[in-house]
């Protein structure tokens, strides 16, 4: 080659290269709305899947999910569709229960990891009704609105795509449109608590409280439905988000319906020996309400000793927790008050025990039936309007309710956790 051609030849290599970078940003074939998005061979899985929850199984044939989207203002539509004819190469599969079809995202010691609890979505649950149209055996199209700015989500679905078949793989084209709709996670259709308002709170809750001594402790917890979350889940009750809001292990047995006495439905008192012999720092007995309902089961003495009242039941899982736990601060949480009697008892006075049997052990109860104290005014119907899961709920409170008295509790946990670990040092 003369040297003539070989300058040209290095310029024009030249000019490529600088090029280069330029070009591979563009992407002359989208649609309109459309943005261009890298799928990869693997699964996003939610807290259902048996062996590797809330993690991303790269790799894994069958499924393909996305690198991270960011959804930059509110009021944008996302929308993209799973195709599933006949020669789907997926068999005309769409995402289980064990999948997030869409999941947040939040960015933690510089990994990205899933939001939870954040807002997403599985393929076949109660929740995709909220983002899917699905038509069996053709398509599942899947559509979010954005509710907060710079919104962090992946998506995921079954694609078929395994090691032979990735080059041949026609993905889904994901569409991206600002329509100024309000989002999708301040309009659940399904009544379910938004974590939008969970997320908002803990963000601002660190701001304006902190207890120290809370932070990264072990909390397990014993009671009924008020911490199993009733059918708001407990992943919303306001332990929880204490728990959340301080980085602590823990460890939840609330169960609807239980009572604290035998006579009851699954009673505490006959519960503990299944919690796990680990060391919290702290464990929360709760109950009362259902106690109250059971006809059988009386209010009872302080002193009683049969498990057969309220306050024997009472008794009961303090010495058992104790026994179990001895290095645990044992702290107590009354029922709300609530204006009902039952066979010449009123809840009021399964309140009054709780505290008094407590009292006798001196050890430190809630008295969460005390308005003022608790914030819980469950008799008035303009508080459960905004605070309880329905109208004519008396007992379960909705995601505002848990925030509205997560900060009450957590003062009164705090302080006398303080004053417990002050009295063992001294």
């Amino acid at each position: 080659m003369k040297r003539s051609g070989r300058v040209r030849a290095l310029a024009a290599l030249l000019i490529a290269l600088m090029v280069a970078p330029l070009m591979s940003g563009c992407s002359p074939d989208l649609e309109e709305n459309e943005i261009a998005v890298k799928w990869h061979m693997g699964m996003v899985t939610s807290d259902l899947h048996e062996e590797s929850p809330l993690t991303i199984l790269d790799g894994l044939e069958g499924y393909s999910y996305t690198d991270i989207i960011t959804l930059e203002e509110p009021g944008m539509r996302l929308t993209f569709t799973d195709y599933n004819g006949e020669d789907a190469p997926d068999g005309g599969e769409y995402a289980t229960e064990e999948v997030f079809v869409l999941s947040h995202w939040e960015e933690k010691d510089g990994k990205w990891v899933i939001d939870h609890p954040g807002d997403n979505y599985t393929g076949v649950d109660g929740r995709s009704g909220e983002i899917a149209e699905i038509k069996r055996d053709e398509y599942a199209t899947y559509t979010y609105i954005s509710s907060y700015k710079d919104e962090k989500i992946r998506l995921c679905y079954a694609s078929g795509q395994t090691k032979r078949n990735t080059r041949k793989l026609d993905f889904p084209r994901v569409y991206v449109e600002q329509t100024f709709e309000t989002g999708t996670l301040l309009t659940s259709k399904t009544n379910i608590l938004k974590d939008i308002k969970v997320a908002e709170f803990l963000e601002t809750a660190k701001e304006t409280s902190w207890y120290e001594g809370l932070e990264g402790i072990t909390l397990y917890a014993m009671g009924d439905s008020y911490f199993g979350g009733s059918t708001n889940g407990k992943q919303y009750v306001w332990p929880n988000l204490m728990a959340q809001k301080y980085g602590m292990e823990f460890v939840n047995h609330g169960i609807g319906g239980s009572s604290v006495a035998i006579g009851g439905y699954m009673p505490m008192c006959s519960r503990i020996s299944q919690m796990p012999s680990g060391s919290p720092d702290i464990v929360l007995l709760e109950g009362g309400r259902n106690d109250f309902c059971e006809s059988s089961i009386s209010v009872g003495e302080p002193d009683d000793t049969v498990f057969t009242t309220f306050c024997g039941g009472v008794n009961s899982c303090i010495e058992q927790l104790q026994a179990k736990y001895p290095n645990a601060l044992i702290i107590g949480i009354t029922c709300w008050a609530h204006e009902e009697t039952r066979n010449d008892e009123t809840q009021q006075q399964y309140a009054d025990a709780m505290l008094a049997v407590f009292e006798r052990h001196g050890l430190p109860c809630f008295d969460a039936s005390n308005v003022e104290l608790s914030g819980v005014d469950i008799d008035r119907y303009s508080f459960r309007e905004k605070y309880s899961q329905n109208t004519g709920d008396i007992s379960h409170l909705n995601t505002d309710g848990m925030i509205l008295v997560e900060p009450r509790f957590e003062k009164f946990i705090a302080e006398q956790y303080q004053a417990f670990l002050a009295a063992k040092e001294g």
